[in-house]
Order: structure tokens, then C-alpha cells, then sequence
């Protein structure tokens, strides 16, 4: 069978705009930014509930191994509460002179830092207390220092 024959089949066939557009690529990535953002708001609870005694004595870790952790989540949790302190400031005098696009950019790092900061002074509290599965508001009152 041959061809079809004819202005609109040559139009067709000449001016592919999926194929131009990229339409199957962007197909694609529209469905990774969907699973990425469904990874990313899912939340895995673990069946597995253990105290901290527990969880030393199942990964084998010794209490040199506690202290160099401890220190690391400490050193690191200060590193990006600086970076969440200068992003803070940096994103007032951006708000002040005006220029407002930018300290929303500015804002977006400011909170990216204060998540890695967060995860890391939370695993810090845990480790300090010796307690696992504490709550916000725990890690709140020892961010201040009340705890």
C-alpha cells in the first residue's frame, strides 16, 4: 500500500509538531514530576517501633560511635542554622530594596536550609536525649532551650 497522496498528508507529513515539540519527552517528565512529588509527600511510617537502647544494640554501635555522631548532627545543624540566619537577612535587604523576585529566590534557599537544618538538629536532639520518636513541638523546646 503506498503513501497517501495529497496536500494535507504532505503537510503531515512534513510538519510533525509532536515530533517537534517533543511531546514524548515531555509526556515523560511530566509523569517523573508527578511520582517525585507523590514520593515526596507520602508519608512511609515504619512498623518498626524501638527505643534508643534498642536501636544501638540492632545497628551494633558503640558509644564512641553515639559521641562522633552526636558531634557531626551538631556541627552540621549549626553550619545550616548560619546559612538559615544569613539567607534571612539576605532576604530582608533584598525585601527592602525592593527587589522583590529575587527575595523570593532568596526566601526559597532561606527554607531549603532550614529543612536540612531541621533534619539535622532533630536527629541531634534524638541522639542527646537518647530517645527516638519525638515530636515537633520536643524538638521546638529544645531548639530554645527550655528541654
Amino acid at each position: 500500500m503506498g503513501e497517501k497522496k495529497g496536500v494535507r498528508a504532505y503537510m503531515a507529513r512534513t510538519f510533525n509538531v509532536y515530533q517537534w515539540a517533543g511531546a514524548e519527552s515531555l509526556i515523560t517528565s511530566g509523569r517523573n514530576i508527578r511520582q517525585l512529588y507523590n514520593s515526596m509527600v507520602t508519608v512511609k511510617r515504619s512498623s518498626r517501633v524501638e527505643t534508643f537502647s534498642e536501636a544501638v544494640v540492632r545497628l551494633n554501635l558503640t558509644a564512641a560511635d553515639i559521641t562522633k555522631k552526636e558531634q557531626q548532627y551538631r556541627l552540621t545543624s549549626a553550619i545550616f542554622g548560619v546559612f538559615v540566619i544569613f539567607g534571612l537577612i539576605y532576604s530582608g535587604l533584598l525585601y527592602r530594596k525592593g527587589d522583590v523576585i529575587t527575595c523570593i529566590m532568596a526566601l526559597a534557599y532561606t527554607f531549603l536550609m532550614f529543612g536540612l537544618y531541621f533534619r539535622e538538629s532533630f536527629w541531634y536532639m534524638q541522639i542527646k536525649r537518647r530517645t527516638l520518636g519525638m515530636k515537633l513541638k520536643d524538638w521546638a523546646m529544645f531548639v530554645v532551650g527550655m528541654r
